[in-house]
């Protein structure tokens, strides 16, 4: 039985993932940098210091990673400001079903608390959530699952009752972990290894839909 869902945000709800590495190329070569693409595929899921010390890793210590961030993340603030946060295809549907069939939703994403809430104001779903659960608020982000069994007390669901949708391994493995059902839509990064651990893997966000009806039945 499906009684709760937790929802990522970037690349999940949103699609910004895609905007933001368009803005990531664009400030690369603007530093003398190539673009380094899969760095950004990789770090889909993971907190800011996590994804820091990985490009670091790859990139060496002298890379300037925070001014890129802040300057690809500016850029795109700034077209959402002007153009409107795009959304993932199948997100209105799915969201009508679960008011439907009075399933509690929240959001658990390595945002920010102040950014997630400007972002989810944005396109109007801020007061329909039932939690959010955000990066600064546990110890540890993803891929461990803090942030998931922070999410169920929110709802008040249990792990195992309780699907959620990411689309990144990271978010995957988090939400095994933490005893969920884990589905995962993927955005710029793939299954890779995490298909053996997710639950189902789907093209888009509707698709979710006939596997709650699915579990619920049976």
């Amino acid at each position: 039985m499906i009684r709760g869902v937790v929802l990522d945000m970037d690349g999940l709800i949103t699609d910004t993932e895609r905007l933001f590495l368009r803005f990531w190329s664009e400030v690369m070569a603007s530093h003398g940098y190539p673009a380094h693409e899969e760095l950004v595929a990789h770090c889909v899921g993971l907190d800011t210091p996590e994804a820091e010390v990985y490009v670091r890793s790859k990139l060496g210590d002298s890379f300037e990673y925070r001014t890129i961030l802040e300057e690809a993340s500016a850029l795109s603030r700034q077209y959402c400001s002007r153009n409107g946060v795009p959304l993932k295809d199948g997100l209105s549907e799915l969201l009508s079903f679960l008011e439907q069939s009075q399933i509690p939703y929240g959001v658990a994403t390595s945002a920010g608390y102040e950014s997630a809430k400007t972002r989810l104001t944005q396109i109007g779903l801020w007061d329909r959530l039932h939690g959010v659960v955000t990066g600064d608020m546990v110890r540890q982000g993803k891929p461990a699952p803090d942030i998931f069994l922070k999410a169920c007390e929110q709802l008040g669901t249990p792990p195992g009752e309780t699907l959620v949708l990411e689309d990144s391994p990271h978010g995957i493995l988090g939400a095994y972990r933490a005893g969920c059902i884990p589905v995962m839509i993927p955005d710029l990064a793939q299954p890779g290894d995490a298909s053996s651990i997710a639950y189902a893997v789907v093209p888009q966000l509707d698709q979710v839909i006939p596997l709650i009806r699915r579990i619920n039945q049976s």
